[in-house]
């Protein structure tokens, strides 16, 4: 009787609204979820109302076995989240991925019926709107359309003089991996903003239709011919929801998005030369100064362990957290400290490190914040995603050989440049 009636609840829920939210206590609201074929936690916690940067910060502390229940979720299970309450936004309590066989079983058999195309590259996605104008026809004849596994691959040159990012986000929209692929072919391989006369490129991207979402495309790979040098880049997520781009010889970077270390400021002195404030003259200044009241929290940009709290001379009360990768970020004129940050400890990305302050050689209540590579200082503006080196793991690096050979099986792949292999190095 049991099975019976779960299995009337999923059918019920799969065919008419997908969500409910009720107060599951008075401290707690519980949205709950029917999980479908392109839903990932990260979609669905959005969904549900939850702040994109909030949720990564709570999932780096969540416990190993709800990240590894996220992992094996499928769809027709049920995703339940619970929302502590706020004063401006609710914040993520907890969350439970309850396995419904019944539901699974409705979800396979809508799966067959739609057709549905399986998981590639599924991170990137953009809405298009159906028509009844082939997606392939709406692009003009120069697009190259190929079958994949139900998908199809559009080949789409980028004409001289454009520019690579606005292109990318035109078709695809903002997110922080087709920013990287642009930025890994503007530093790694010196293409300018617009790509000169003796340029070509063509980005490949993968359409299909889904009876729940409709129709998307997702970025499948960046290929430029520059003066007959052809070199490709590949987007890809792994099952932790990591972004990562290929290049052609197999590289792997890691792409690490640093939050804003305060939520609302406005941007007082930026990167390079200026009269100093304070004693005058000429000086290059090497970081960000972000005007805020006084006593404004401070958020860490990105994970680490605190290396300085106290304080640093000219950045007056200072917190400098060193991350990995040869990362490490400064924040300076503070005016107090967070109670939990001390030298040694470990923060997360998003917590609240110190309050923004007027201490040190300072002119007014501001936070001077700094990022440094390797030890030399980047500019936090023009590297707002940094690319870091980084291997796949034996797992993922199977996998990406698989969907990539698959693509090369089809003849879109191999036919021109280097298709990538990662080792088992």
């Amino acid at each position: 009787m049991k099975r019976v009636v779960l299995f009337l609840l999923a059918l019920t829920v799969l065919g008419g609204n997908r969500a409910s939210a009720t107060t599951a206590s008075p401290h707690c609201i519980a949205h709950r979820e029917v999980i479908h074929a392109d839903d990932t936690a990260m979609s669905l916690a959005q969904h549900a109302g939850v702040d994109r940067d909030h949720f990564y910060t709570w999932l780096n502390r969540a416990p190993a076995a709800t990240r590894k229940a996220m992992r094996r979720m499928r769809p027709g299970d049920i995703f339940e989240l619970c929302l502590q309450p706020g004063q401006r936004e609710h914040t993520v309590a907890s969350v439970r991925i309850r396995r419904d066989s019944a539901g699974r079983r409705l979800a396979q058999k809508a799966a067959a019926k739609a057709a549905a195309t399986s998981r590639v590259f599924d991170s990137i996605t953009a809405t298009v709107a159906t028509t009844a104008t082939p997606l392939a026809a709406a692009h003009g004849t120069n697009v190259a359309r190929r079958t994949l596994s139900g998908a199809s691959l559009l080949v789409i040159p980028v004409p001289p003089g454009r520019s690579l990012d606005r292109t990318l986000e035109r078709r695809l929209g903002r997110h922080p991996l087709v920013a990287a692929v642009a930025d890994f072919a503007r530093r790694h391989w010196h293409l300018r903003d617009h790509l000169s006369k003796g340029s070509h490129c063509s980005v490949a991207m993968l359409a299909s239709d889904t009876a729940a979402h409709g129709r998307h495309l997702r970025l499948a790979y960046v290929e430029v011919d520059d003066h007959g040098h052809r070199r490709r880049v590949y987007p890809y997520v792994d099952q932790d929801g990591h972004d990562f781009i290929v290049g052609s010889h197999g590289r792997s970077y890691r792409v690490l998005t640093p939050l804003l270390p305060l939520r609302r400021a406005r941007i007082s002195s930026g990167w390079g030369w200026r009269i100093q404030p304070v004693l005058g003259g000429n000086e290059f200044h090497h970081g960000i100064d972000y005007a805020a009241p006084p006593g404004t929290p401070i958020r860490a940009t990105m994970a680490g362990v605190v290396e300085v709290s106290g304080w640093h001379g000219n950045y007056g009360r200072m917190v400098e957290i060193r991350h990995r990768h040869g990362l490490v970020t400064r924040y300076g004129h503070l005016r107090a400290f967070a109670r939990t940050v001390r030298v040694g400890s470990h923060v997360h990305r998003g917590q609240i490190i110190g309050y923004v302050g007027t201490s040190g050689l300072s002119t007014g209540p501001h936070l001077y914040y700094e990022v440094w590579k390797h030890g030399r200082r980047i500019n936090p503006l023009k590297h707002r995603h940094l690319l870091v080196a980084q291997h796949l793991s034996a797992s993922e690096r199977r996998q990406f050989n698989t969907l990539v050979a698959r693509m090369a099986s089809r003849g879109s792949l191999s036919r021109s440049g280097p298709v990538p292999h990662l080792g088992a190095s």
